[in-house]
């Protein structure tokens, strides 16, 4: 559920940023204001990457101590 609420989010950012973008590039008659939005994208986009395996991590690792604590045997992680 948090993955679909981070990919969600940075979806509408992504298309507003696009378009703030593009109205730079048209007013401006420049690159750079794409480029910027480019390389903000790339980085939300890593960032959200980020968050959503140190969430995953999070919950393997609460399923691991619950499956623990009821006598089960947690597989291991290589």
């Amino acid at each position: 559920m948090h993955s679909v609420w981070i990919c969600s989010r940075n979806d509408a950012i992504g298309n507003f940023a696009v378009m703030v973008a593009a109205a730079g590039v048209f007013g401006l008659n420049r690159a750079w204001p794409d480029l910027v939005v480019a390389a903000a994208m790339a980085l939300l986009g890593l960032s959200g990457g980020v968050q959503i395996m140190l969430h995953a991590r999070l919950e393997l690792a609460a399923e691991r101590r619950k499956s623990a604590g009821d006598g089960q045997i947690a597989p291991h992680r290589y």
